[in-house]
């Protein structure tokens, strides 16, 4: 369970590094990859503007980062030069979403034993999706209340008119 846990969180800190640079810090130019990520929506600046505040880490940087999802939150993160040390901190806690969804796999591969691993399994599979949508309703109440208490700074925000005018041809006449 120990080494399942390990691998998965590497491989999830993998990603994320991997999503940063090679496409959040490459392609931040790309008004495509600026469009994908919805820059100019409200719940993206709602993201620039945690992201980007002073200071290591948060609760809502934490939580934007751990229960938000990968693609968005980790390339934004390289469009707009979040420094690396804090994103790296800030997803750690992904560790307990992930071994609790461990752990759950193992109790379904002990399931076939009967007995007690059928109530355990149901119980794992049962904390690792509680633990997965905790995370998840955290990054919704982060963005959510960032959107009502910073409305000024996010309306502050300049749209990005080349992905907005890329929008706009996208979506024909």
């Amino acid at each position: 369970m120990v080494w399942a846990t390990t691998v998965g969180w590497l491989c999830n800190h993998v990603s994320c590094l991997m999503q940063y640079f090679a496409i959040g810090r490459l392609l931040r130019h790309s008004v495509w990859i600026k469009s994908l990520l919805v820059v100019n929506s409200p719940t993206v600046k709602a993201m620039k503007v945690i992201m980007q505040k002073p200071g290591l880490l948060s609760f809502d940087k934490v939580s934007v980062m751990v229960g938000g999802p990968d693609w968005p939150t980790h390339v934004l993160a390289g469009v707009i030069d979040v420094p690396i040390l804090p994103l790296q901190l800030g997803t750690i806690p992904i560790i307990a979403p992930i071994a609790l969804t461990v752990l759950a796999g193992g109790g379904l591969l002990k399931v076939q034993e009967g007995g007690v691993w059928v109530a355990l399994s149901a119980m794992f599979l049962l904390l690792a999706a509680a633990a997965v949508g905790a995370c998840t309703l955290g990054a919704v109440l982060a963005l959510e209340r960032t959107v009502v208490r910073e409305r000024a700074a996010i309306e502050a925000l300049p749209d990005d008119e080349q992905a907005k005018e890329f929008d706009e041809r996208s979506s024909g006449p």
